[in-house]
């Protein structure tokens, strides 16, 4: 995977962003776009040339701008090994857990927020419910995302619990109405006719008082108590299937991951000229606030030679912005502000040729080098030569080194006896009848190549051949 590179001002300076082929969930290149912009982040000039960054250079990059942060903390070292095998999965997307209630910063603690934490940079997001609305936030309340899909399954599961109990219910009043019907049809059976409705009234009395005693007891008294534990359990379930209806309106209603509180909150939290990264539907982008207004980093590829679209306005939840160049000054519409004005070469492309282009670079460079180290060593031969003939002069004939014309004797070059001055002289007519030999080389070499291109001269009797055999010879 690679990026290619787009060069924009900011702050009066020259800086330059990384961009991106495929809309995705890439938090470390949000991250090291705002480590760029802030200054904390510096691009190779290699990686500048070529206008592509490999991911491995912006992981690299990135490690080595958390080691740096954490140089200090010599408890922090469990925490760096963690993120140096965490880096490389974070350029597929990062698990976040947002929470609702307790302002834009928060989320489950996960190992991907120990890498922001390590980079020195903030991650923040938009999706909270209003403080008054007392509904949602009840039930919410400190909850996170993940815990909040289990009370939607809860609440599911809870919609077949309640039509177990209700049918359950159901079955134990027709059992209780079958007895009592049982009850009033024996008595009647029973109780001998008798006109005086007093006696009745005793007789029928009596026999209930029977009839409830005993074995009916124990049986009502078991009823009764399935009753009331079916009555709690549905309120349970209830209220479970309840809590889960209230949370999947919430979060079909607030499917676009921002809400106009959560809007308001950033707008209270991110500081003017402050650079953050901003979480919402899986995505992560560069934040800022310019002049009181809230500014998304465009990074798509497509825009990548278009300099009059650098910002997008975080004003709305819908998405109906609208874009900013450098200076966060309003886009005017144009026709040709379209994909088709990017690069033609994909990142890939761009980085397989870099490795060409900077092969030649390097081996440029390191001919350059060698060049001059080889000027340097024969300059310094031949004032060794030099200084050492003036020695063996002084030595000879008794004159002094300092009677000598100012840079005349080379100081920098030891020389200490007339052994060690004869033998740099003669290393360096050595060298001076070597590279003489390879000269007068070369010029043979290319006198033979010559004659062996010319044309041989033909024989009379080839030159007879060929006009017997009527070959056209002029």
């Amino acid at each position: 995977m690679a990026h290619t590179l787009k060069s924009l001002r900011y702050l009066n300076e020259t800086k330059h962003i990384l961009l991106q082929n495929e809309n995705g969930p890439c938090p470390l290149l949000a991250a090291a776009n705002a480590l760029l912009l802030k200054g904390m982040l510096t691009l190779p000039q290699k990686i500048i040339r070529a206008n592509v960054a490999s991911i491995d250079d912006i992981i690299n990059l990135l490690a080595e701008r958390a080691l740096k942060g954490q140089s200090n903390n010599p408890d922090s070292s469990h925490h760096i090994d963690d993120l140096l095998q965490l880096f490389p999965a974070l350029q597929f997307g990062m698990d976040v857990n947002p929470k609702f209630t307790l302002g834009c910063c928060a989320y489950e603690f996960t190992r991907g927020l120990s890498a922001f934490d390590l980079m020195g940079m903030e991650l923040v997001h938009g999706w909270l419910i209003d403080a008054q609305d007392e509904l949602n936030g009840s039930v919410v309340g400190s909850k996170t995302y993940n815990e909040l899909t289990s009370v939607i399954i809860t609440g599911k599961e809870a919609s077949g619990e309640i039509a177990k109990i209700e049918r359950r219910i159901e079955e134990l009043e027709r059992e209780s109405a079958d007895k009592v019907e049982g009850i009033e049809t024996t008595f009647e059976q029973e109780v001998s006719p008798i006109t005086n409705s007093k006696e009745l009234t005793e007789q029928g009395m009596d026999k209930l008082a029977i009839t409830d005693s005993g074995d009916t007891d124990d049986r009502d008294d078991s009823i009764e108590t399935q009753f009331v534990d079916l009555k709690t359990e549905l309120g349970k379930q209830t209220k479970l299937f309840q809590d889960g209806t209230v949370v999947e309106e919430f979060l079909f209603n607030t499917s676009m991951q921002l809400t106009y509180y959560g809007l308001m909150e950033l707008h209270n939290h991110v500081q003017e000229g402050s650079l953050c990264v901003f979480f919402r539907n899986n995505h992560f982008a560069t934040l800022t606030k310019h002049n009181g207004t809230l500014y998304l980093l465009v990074t798509d590829l497509g825009y990548a030679n278009v300099p009059d679209v650098v910002w997008e306005k975080l004003d709305d939840i819908n998405g109906d912005t609208e874009y900013a160049d450098q200076d966060f000054v309003k886009t005017k519409p144009q026709a040709n502000v379209n994909a088709a004005n990017g690069p033609s070469l994909s990142p890939e492309q761009l980085l397989a040729q870099s490795s060409i282009t900077d092969a030649d670079y390097q081996l440029a460079l390191q001919l350059s080098r060698n060049e001059n180290a080889i000027n340097e060593q024969e300059g310094k031969m031949i004032a060794a030569a030099t200084a050492a003939s003036l020695e063996g002069l002084t030595l000879e004939s008794g004159i002094d080194s300092g009677d000598l014309p100012a840079g005349i004797v080379n100081d920098n070059v030891p020389v200490s006896s007339m052994e060690l001055a004869r033998e740099e002289e003669d290393r360096l007519v050595a060298m001076q009848l070597q590279a003489k030999y390879e000269e007068d080389d070369g010029r043979d070499r290319l006198l033979r190549d010559e004659r062996a291109r010319q044309p041989r001269p033909q024989t009379r009797q080839e030159h007879g051949k060929k006009d017997k055999d009527g070959c056209a010879i002029s």
